[in-house]
């Protein structure tokens, strides 16, 4: 690592090259690596001089070796120091930013000094000295604005409210004069300057749903977003994309406006009727249209009902599960984007069938959205949301009490709340709510009470029993509170005022911010949280950045992040796990494209060639299109590959009545009908998307039974063993894995192992009748430790399986990714 030279003699040596001349200035890169050499060269001394006449001089001798130890000292300091990483190469890299090279305020206290010293060393320009730096116009601005004299105040003009745009599609809010241009043709969501900072956007000219949104954070983060999904930290997502849809109307005209969508269908039908229609749930189930008298799956939406008038409370409402007639109520519809159009088209078609008329309001861009998942989720929520302190005398503005909310927060797994609670709750800027005490949920309070107040909190739901009116409904208060946030200067200016380590005060002139807050009735354990879309950066910077009492932070995600948590939880994503669906559809001929894009830009001799793949015997060439999920081609059983195929989606429990089903009528729903499903392997391996499935080879017995005979017996099924209470392995756990390990092992030596896939022996795939679908989203599960998928499969091929009456093999399939010549055996369930 380091080299010595010697004094003596150094310099008489000649050089053959002339170095470069004086004037000559090197790069920063050769000036790095010059220093470096100096710094690693040690000088020394010979030890000559000490030795005369066989006598050694000990002053010299003690000389020689001090210089050397010194310049040893200095050599490695040096070198330590040239090696060392700049200021921000210390921050972490999910901490770093774009403009902490040239920006020393944008790098942590602990790191400016060296920071600062640095850049003066490498003469770099700071952003700070240029901002300083008024031009001589400026000043005179400046300066003449201080000499005017003051002008009396001017009382405000009374404007009217804000008008309401009735069954009509609202245009995007126009945007600032600096980024006008870049959302010609699209819209921004309000933390997009945010998220182009640290994730990966949708290309500039080509929108998703007609918005900027953002896919994927810049860093790997498949594992680390799920531990912080399931074990420590937690996830947050602008969900501003989401489409909102309001309603106004009485109950009766409500009911049948809903009736005719299908939420009252069998199997579809709100679980808790009463809670709903109070105001207490949120539904989330599917939206369906009328077909040539079948009813057609549209999107997955949630639909929240709003109190009625306080004259009309709860108790007043009957138990019979019928709306009340006269009573006005209000209603906001989310659904996703790519199918809100449709949505929309049907709704204003069946609300202006009603009698009185309920009116539609487009919503996308007042209401925004931010989602929140992960066991910090509402250790987060409490620390930065503070109620409204209710007046006496009116009534209260939340319908949870400052004592359950802190109980809340102790909660670590949202998915023990009751599905689809509400909690409704004005919150002042909590930008102005900074909680100093960041002692925890519990506090100094007894264990065991604060266990038992936990329970009774998930067991009697005190929110249920408070009446409170959600603001959010009315439009002049989401404009007010858009409209009074105070700019982040006026912030700092009263934290300044009010002295460091001080709480600032809440004036009567804040704004309040009227948020709904939900959790979602599926197993993914989140909670969404709805405001006015002009107030969503403020709570998104809160929620982010505030130090939470666990020591854990919030991390945020992206567009696949979403589809990584449906995938981890076995719940199916829109729309891409919906082929059967409009937007499910469009999103596969979308993604289809892509895939093709990539397989012609791989060199010919690198690319899958789809017409010469073998696969089995009397078989060549993929079936479809390789790099599509070639739903026309299953539809007409080979017939043709490209074109739009009428599909229709089904939901689970629709399918498996026409799966029992032996009316021919009924059967006849069966065609060209795609049911979402659950694919788990058998063995090792993880599915990827476009992997086509098989049903047990039906045409062949001796095929089927090769295939039946690699199902793993159920003492041959690697299972996890369990963790003691501390988190470490049990010695029992330790004996029984050994044990198992042991039996296997015998049982491998008595039997001859299964043929694996390549070997001559292996099974070949089925023909192209007994093709049954396809897998839209597979990988790697984490949750589960194994190859997961879900996939989309024929009703009509599934029935015709169905039909031999064979059942341990009834929901057997073969797996086989695309390109690839073997399959693999697994086994699904609907979903």
């Amino acid at each position: 690592m380091f080299s010595i030279t010697t004094n003596s003699g150094a310099s008489a040596r000649g050089v053959k090259r002339k170095g470069p001349s004086q004037s000559s200035q090197p790069n920063p890169r050769k000036r790095r690596m010059v220093n470096l050499q100096d710094a690693r060269a040690i000088a020394n001394q010979t030890a000559g001089k000490a030795f005369g006449d066989g006598e050694v001089d000990v002053d010299k001798f003690v000389r020689s070796r001090e210089f050397e130890i010194k310049a040893l000292e200095d050599g490695m300091k040096n070198a330590k120091q040239l090696l060392a990483h700049r200021a921000f190469q210390n921050v972490p890299r999910d901490l770093r930013r774009r403009t902490a090279s040239h920006d020393v305020k944008r790098v942590p206290k602990r790191l400016r000094a060296k920071a600062k010293r640095e850049m003066a060393e490498d003469n770099t320009p700071t952003t700070a000295k240029r901002l300083r730096t008024l031009t001589s116009n400026s000043k005179a601005a400046k300066r003449a604005a201080e000499k005017e004299p003051e002008v009396a105040k001017i009382q405000p003009i009374k404007t009217r409210g804000p008008r309401v745009k009735e069954n009509r599609l609202q245009n995007p809010p126009r945007p600032g004069t600096k980024f006008r241009k870049r959302q010609v043709q699209k819209s921004w969501l309000p933390t997009h300057i945010f998220h182009t900072k640290r994730a990966h956007m949708t290309p500039p000219k080509e929108p998703l749903w007609r918005m900027a949104i953002p896919i994927s954070p810049t860093e790997k983060t498949y594992r680390s977003f799920h531990r912080a999904n399931n074990s420590r930290g937690g996830v947050i997502w602008d969900m501003s994309y989401i489409a909102t849809i309001g309603l106004r109307g009485t109950d009766t005209s409500m009911q049948r406006l809903f009736d005719a969508l299908g939420v009252f269908t069998p199997g579809n039908a709100p679980a808790n009727m009463k809670r709903w229609k109070s105001g207490k749930r949120i539904w989330h189930g599917w939206l369906f249209e009328r077909d040539k008298g079948s009813a057609n799956c549209i999107a997955p939406a949630s639909i929240l009902l709003g109190k009625c008038r306080l004259d009309h409370d709860a108790s007043s409402v009957s138990s019979d599960e019928k709306f009340v007639s006269n009573v006005p109520r209000k209603a906001l519809v989310r659904v996703h984007p790519s199918a809100f159009l449709q949505v929309w088209n049907k709704i204003l078609e069946f609300a202006k069938l009603q009698k009185p008329q309920v009116v539609a309001e487009d919503l996308r861009f007042e209401i925004g959205s931010i989602k929140l998942a992960g066991p910090s989720s509402c250790e987060a929520l409490v620390q930065v949301l503070k109620p409204v302190e209710s007046v006496e005398g009116q009534a209260p503005t939340s319908n949870m009490t400052t004592h359950h909310l802190k109980i809340l927060g102790s909660i670590t797994n949202v998915a023990v709340l009751p599905k689809g609670a509400v909690i409704t709750t004005d919150v002042v800027d909590p930008r102005l709510h900074v909680d100093l005490n960041i002692s925890g949920a519990q506090g100094d309070c007894d264990p065991s009470k604060f266990q038992k107040d936990t329970l009774g909190l998930l067991s009697d739901w005190p929110p249920d029993n408070i009446t409170t009116r959600a603001h959010l409904f009315d439009k002049s208060k989401r404009c007010a509170a858009t409209r009074q946030l105070p700019s982040q200067k006026s912030i700092q200016r009263r934290k300044a005022l009010a002295g460091g380590g001080n709480i600032v005060s809440v004036e009567d002139d804040d704004p309040h911010i009227p948020i709904i807050t939900y959790a979602d009735s599926n197993e993914t354990g989140s909670l969404t949280l709805l405001m006015p879309r002009g107030c969503v950066l403020t709570v998104w910077y809160s929620l982010l950045y505030r130090p939470l009492p666990s020591g854990s932070r919030l991390q945020f995600g992206g567009l696949e992040q979403t589809r990584q948590q449906a995938f981890e939880t076995d719940i199916p994503w829109f729309p891409a796990d919906f082929p059967g669906a409009k937007a499910g559809m469009e999103w596969e001929y979308r993604e289809r494209q892509k895939r093709k894009q990539q397989w012609e830009r791989r060199p010919k001799g690198r690319r899958v060639e789809w017409q010469n793949l073998p696969l089995g015997p009397n078989q060549k060439g993929e079936l479809g299109q390789g790099w599509a999920c070639d739903w026309a081609w299953l539809a007409t059983h080979g017939e043709r590959s490209e074109g739009d195929v009428s599909l229709r989606h089904v939901t689970g429990t629709q399918a498996m009545e026409l799966l029992k089903t032996e009316n021919k009528d009924k059967a006849a729903g069966s065609e060209r009908s795609l049911t979402t499903v659950r694919i788990r392997l058998l063995g090792k391996s993880a599915p990827s998307a476009c992997a086509r499935v098989y049903r047990l080879p039906t045409a062949s017995q001796e095929l089927r039974q090769s295939w039946l005979s690699l199902i793993p017996s159920a003492s041959s099924h690697r299972t996890l063993p369990q963790k003691a209470t501390n988190g470490s392995r049990s010695k029992d756990s330790k004996a029984s894995a050994m044990g198992r390990g042991s039996k296997s092992f015998n049982a491998a030596l008595s039997g001859p192992a299964p043929p694996k896939p390549g070997d001559l022996d292996y099974p070949c795939v089925p023909g192209r009748d007994d093709l049954v679908g396809f897998v839209t989203t597979g990988n790697f599960n984490l949750a589960d430790g194994q190859g997961t998928a879900i996939g989309s499969l024929m009703l009509e091929r599934l029935k015709e399986n169905e039909q031999q009456n064979v059942t341990p093999e009834t929901k057997t399939c073969i797996v086989r990714d695309a390109g690839q010549s073997h399959g693999r055996l697994a086994r699904w369930s609907l979903l």
